[in-house]
């Protein structure tokens, strides 16, 4: 992906450099500078990493163009928010994710480590749930997985909004699993999905 092509690219530069440059003084030692080097460009990786330097200058004109610059995988959905929005996305081993990232005044943002965080996490015998706010939004968004026999999977929220799913099969057996994704304006203190016809405690 373009994302860590463009980092190897400039850290392969800035070692360049840092090497010339330390070569000129000629005051420390080769292994030192080796282990400099080493340091400096991890370092470098990881900040790079959690905050891309490309939100400085580039403005991407959708959220497919992010999502294809940092990431591999099929995109299967978007969820659009007022202020970000989230790539609902699948592995080549049909593993379904996501992808969260903020809105621009001209088009969206490559997510930093702290652009969303997650506010709830539960896991018991009906599932496992997540819930993220975006950072210095009212946007938050719900990412859920269940198991269900059922051949066709209704599922609402608590406003009796319908909620979007991906079925996938389990190899031969009856048993699904259901990934669920919601977008969610103004959090309230309960939030639950009805599944099946079942309510389902989310927070």
């Amino acid at each position: 992906m373009l994302f860590n092509l463009v980092r190897i690219v400039l850290l392969l530069i800035i070692s360049v450099l840092v090497v010339l440059k330390i070569k000129k003084t000629n005051i420390v030692p080769k292994k030192t500078v080796s282990v400099f080097i080493i340091v400096l460009c991890l370092g470098l990786i990881a900040v790079s990493g959690m905050f891309p330097v490309e939100n400085s200058f580039i403005n991407f004109k959708s959220p497919e163009s992010v999502f294809n610059y940092t990431n591999f995988g099929k995109i299967n959905d978007v969820l659009y928010g007022e202020e970000s929005c989230a790539v609902i996305y699948s592995s080549k081993n049909s593993t379904n994710g996501y992808y969260i990232m903020p809105k621009a005044e001209k088009g969206y943002k490559i997510p930093s480590c702290v652009s969303a965080k997650r506010i709830s996490h539960k896991f018991d015998k009906s599932g496992n749930f997540d819930v993220y706010k975006v950072l210095g939004t009212n946007d938050y968004y719900v990412i859920g997985t269940v198991l269900s026999n059922s051949d066709r999977q209704n599922i609402a929220d608590n406003n009796n909004n319908p909620v979007k799913n991906i079925v996938t099969e389990m190899g031969n057996t009856k048993t699904k699993t259901v990934f669920i994704y919601s977008y969610v304006k103004n959090f309230a203190n309960e939030y639950y999905f009805t599944i099946n016809g079942k309510k389902t405690i989310v927070i």
